[in-house]
Order: C-alpha cells, then sequence, then structure tokens
C-alpha cells in the first residue's frame, strides 16, 4: 500500500497532518473512471453518504461518527443538497 502524508484545515483554523491510502484512492477512481463518472472523486461516495443519510433523516451527529468527524460542522461541508432536490421534497409535502 501507497501512503501520503497530508494536511487538513480544522474549524479552528489550525492544520492537522493525517495519513491518506494513495492505493485505495486510486482504485476507487479507478472504478469510477471505468463507469464513466466523470468528475467523480474518492470524496464522492462520502459525500454521497452523508446527503442521502441527512436527506433520511439521520441527525447530524450520527453522520459525524459515522464518518469518522469529531465536528459535525465538518460533516455539514459533505451535505449537498440541490435546487432540484429541495423543490421536489417541497412539492412532495405539499
Amino acid at each position: 500500500m501507497v501512503w501520503s502524508q497530508k494536511k487538513v484545515k480544522m474549524v479552528d483554523g489550525s492544520l492537522q497532518d493525517y495519513k491518506a491510502c494513495e492505493t485505495l484512492r486510486i482504485m476507487i477512481q479507478g472504478i469510477y473512471d471505468r463507469c464513466g463518472f466523470k468528475g467523480a472523486s474518492s470524496h464522492t461516495g462520502r459525500k454521497s453518504f452523508a446527503t442521502n443519510a441527512a436527506i433520511r433523516g439521520v441527525d447530524i451527529d450520527r453522520i459525524a461518527e459515522a464518518m469518522g468527524h469529531d465536528d459535525s460542522d465538518m460533516t455539514l461541508k459533505y451535505i449537498q443538497i440541490d435546487q432540484d432536490r429541495i423543490k421536489r421534497m417541497y412539492e412532495d409535502a405539499i
């Protein structure tokens, strides 16, 4: 396995070092490429997981826990709700 040293900006603005598995990232990227998912990244699955869990009403702290985040503010950055989805949810509600 190949590991790389990376930095992440924390909520308080500080930088924290962490190791990322490049082998896994490269494998996932290859799967996305073969499936024709242009622009997908190793974080695409994490964003999808967080977004779908939020849509289903899962508590943000539970989503953060499942994603390994210490702070739910970080998790909120992964949740992506577009205007079309909001419109459909509104129409379904009324």
